[in-house]
């Protein structure tokens, strides 16, 4: 499943987002339930720095982790059609 959404957020003079198209994971579960993650995709210009208690997880790249989102979302796509 893909949902495209779009959307300007400014939530203060030092911070500017921008929401890009999300996606939502669907997987199947032994139990016969399934399992939703949904990914917000944010892209944001802040002018405030990084509390320090974060920083070190926030320049890491673990705490996005795209890379691995894309390699997930793009194997789980369906085909269209």
């Amino acid at each position: 499943m893909y949902a495209e959404l779009q959307q300007d957020h400014q939530f203060s003079s030092a911070c500017k987002a921008h929401r890009l198209p999300s996606e939502c994971l669907i997987q199947d579960m032994p139990n016969g339930y399934s399992k939703v993650t949904w990914v917000e995709h944010w892209e944001i210009e802040d002018k405030v720095p990084i509390h320090w208690l974060y920083r070190d997880l926030i320049h890491s790249g673990l705490a996005f982790g795209a890379e691995r989102w894309l390699s997930t979302m793009q194997s789980c796509r369906l085909p269209s059609g």
